[in-house]
This record gives C-alpha cells, structure tokens and sequence, in this order.
C-alpha cells in the first residue's frame, strides 16, 4: 500500500511557503484572498466552460440590448461540434457572432469580451497576471495580497480528458508559487487512482504545495476513506483543507452514484444533478471527518452558499440547516473556518451577514474573505463589487474594522498559526 511520505513534508506551514509571502507576511503590509482560481482554459473543458461562463452571458439582456444572438442550445452544440482546439475557433465564433455591449450596472452577467479574454489565457500565470491587473483584492484594500489558488479536478469528477495533464498542473504551480505570492491548494479526490503519489509529489521536494482542495459534489462523500490517510497528515503537518459547500452548477452529471460514508458503502440517487450536488455539498457530512481529526484546518467555502443566507435563520434551503451547522463547527473546533466568497457579496446578503458577524464575536473571528476569482469574472466591475462588499461590513459598526479582520488577520490565523 502505497504511503504518505510524512518525513519529506515540512511541519510548519512557514517552511511551505516562498520568500514572496513571508516577505509580505513580515511587512504587515499585506491582505489575503482566501478563494481563488487561476487555473487556465486548458485545465478545463468545454462543458465546464460552458455552464460556468456561457450559461450566464448567452441571450441575457440589460435593459434593451442582448449580449449575444447565440442560443445557449446553440453555444453547448456548436462547442461540442469543435474539435481540439475548441478554445480556439469559439473565441472566433464570439467575436463574430455577438454584440461587446457593456453595461457596468448590471450584476451576474459575463460580457463577451471577457469570455473571449480567458479564453486566450493558455497559461495559469495568464490568469494570475490578469487578476493582479484588474480585480486584486489587493487593489482593493491597497496592499499587496497573498493569493490561495485551488485547483479543481474535472479528469475523475466527469471523466474527461484535460489538455493539461494533473502532474503539469502541478508543476505550472509549483512554479508559479515560487514566484509570486501564492499559495497552491491541491484537489485530492478519493477516486483518483494513486493519489497518494500525486500528494507526495505536490507535498514532498521543492517548492511544496501549501494545501488541500475538497469538492464533494463532483461525486464523493468527504468522509470517504480512501481520504482518511490525507486528513490525518493535514492535521499533523498543519496543511488547511478548503471544501466547496455552496453552489450547485459545477458537479457531477450523475444522479445514481454510489459513495463511501466512512469504510460503508452506499447507493445515493436523486431526481437531478443538483439535487445530488446539494446533497453532498451538505457541510454535515464533515461531521464524522471532524470527529476524527478535531484539530484540521478546515475551511467551508462559501459559508453554504447563497441559498442558507438568503433565507431567515434557522430556515434553511431544503430543510438543511447549513450555517447553523456551520456555526455549530466553528464554536466547536478550533481550527474550522468559513469563507463567503462571492455569493454574499449581493448587497442584500451582505447586510445579513454583517448582522450575524456584528453580534457574534465567534463567527466573525472565523470568517474569511474570498473573491472566487476567475470564476466571477461575469462582474463587469469586481473591483467595484468587492468594494462596496467590504464596505457594507464596516458600516455602523464602531471599535472595530471587520474588513480588515476577514481579509488580514483571519485568513493569516487560519493559513499560518
């Protein structure tokens, strides 16, 4: 049976780290982007492109004016008409095919001319650099920022064949941390044949990566026990988890599935894909994995999604009781944190969740910024966004500066101490 190399991987998370964040981190001049994608067009594939960028951009409208004369129907069968260098020819097709109407006020809409971009980008630093130039955080709260970028692992979640292999991806990483402020988070799927050699050689060497990406709802239960030798690890070498919880557009196309809850076998079926994505984005399946390992570094993406927030508490979306078991986590150990990346940066959420992180000390000193960049890219002004986001934090709250709390001290308790 193959092993973790536990010897080879550093204990402190200091000695996982470039020069570049522990310079930053030495210069208090710095703040942290907890959720980030920089993950390029080869990494993924055209139905991933398709239901995260395309879906949102096709046939919309603001006010009078369409954003494209495409079909979504269209764009899937055109797509799928394409042949390998699908990127390519669609990028063509775009430019040729639709209107570059932009309209800044209008929010959860992708302009074509930012579709057409990423679809250039070949490269992770591609999509690093773009980033850094046009929605950092950093430029944001004026500081430099440190950034966790989190790979998602398409080749077993919808068995498809990727242009860029996991190894080459890793390798792009490697590289690009050793560079820049970043901080690598691989996705480790209980599937993936020898992921205990994909971990090693992330984890183990030079230029080691610096955490775990968890996504259940590309078909898994998180309390799989082909998992259980990677948490144990975590846990003793001080390496933070992040897991999807929130968000059911990027999951499994299957509805009949069988997973592992712990060594237990079982068959899960459910109506639609997002019926099982919601499922097994449930942050209650974390339970008995937290029980096991109390002192994992545990991040729960999204703080549940958009859904759990938009409701009154206790009242959740489709009787699950997400934030309230999230919260439950966080007063319970020690080390278990939550980001709302994006999906609460809708004004109306934002206010719900100032009143929660304003009244309860417990939350808010557990609470982590995220952008969810370049997955949002659809803001035709993320700066913007993220700006009146943070703003809204701060506002009437006296003593204290909670914006600086979720993307500074936070985040650096939950990646460093």
């Amino acid at each position: 049976m193959n092993e973790i190399k536990a010897n080879l991987i550093p204990d402190s998370p200091m000695d996982r780290t470039s020069n570049h964040v522990i310079k930053l981190l030495n210069s208090n001049k710095f703040c942290i982007d907890s959720h980030v994608h920089l993950f390029d067009i080869k990494c993924i594939n055209k139905s991933y492109f398709t239901l995260r960028v395309l879906k949102d951009l096709l046939g919309l409208k603001s006010t009078t004016e369409t954003y494209s004369n495409l079909s979504e129907q269209q764009a899937y069968d055109e797509i799928n008409n394409y042949q390998e260098n699908w990127e390519d020819v669609f990028s063509e097709e775009l430019e040729l095919e639709s209107s570059t109407v932009i309209a800044p006020d209008t929010k959860g809409v992708i302009d074509i001319w930012h579709a057409r971009k990423f679809l250039g980008f070949k490269t992770m630093k591609a999509v690093y650099n773009h980033y850094i130039n046009d929605f950092s955080l950093g430029k944001v709260l004026n500081k430099d920022v440190i950034v966790t970028a989190l790979m998602m692992d398409l080749e077993i979640g919808w068995s498809v064949n990727i242009k860029k292999g996991v190894y080459e991806q890793v390798d792009e990483l490697k590289e690009l941390s050793n560079n820049f402020p970043v901080l690598p988070f691989l996705f480790c799927d209980p599937r993936r044949n020898m992921l205990i050699e994909l971990f090693n050689y992330a984890f183990c060497g030079d230029k080691p990566f610096f955490g775990v990406k968890i996504y259940p709802a590309l078909g898994y239960d998180p309390s799989d026990f082909r998992l259980w030798s990677i948490y144990e690890i975590c846990e003793k070498k001080k390496i933070p988890i992040l897991t999807h919880c929130g968000g059911e557009t990027i999951s499994t196309a299957k509805t009949e599935l069988d997973i592992y809850q712990g060594q237990n076998k079982i068959e899960l079926k459910c109506k639609n894909r997002k019926e099982v994505a919601y499922e097994l984005n449930n942050p209650e399946r974390w339970r008995t994995v937290l029980e096991k390992f109390p002192n994992l570094k545990l991040n729960f993406a999204h703080f549940g999604g958009y859904e759990t927030w938009k409701r009154p508490s206790p009242v959740d979306y489709k009787g699950q009781k997400r934030k309230e078991v999230i919260f439950e986590f966080m007063r319970t150990y020690n080390n278990v944190y939550s980001d709302f990346s994006y999906n609460l940066i809708e004004v109306d959420l934002s206010k719900n969740l100032r009143e929660v992180l304003s009244t309860h000390n417990d939350i808010l000193n557990k609470s982590l910024f995220g952008t969810d960049y370049w997955v949002v890219n659809k803001e035709d002004n993320l700066l913007k966004a993220q700006e009146e986001f943070l703003r809204e934090l701060d506002r009437n709250v006296k003593g204290i500066k909670m914006s600086d709390i979720v993307a500074i001290e936070n985040p650096k308790k939950y990646l460093f101490d």
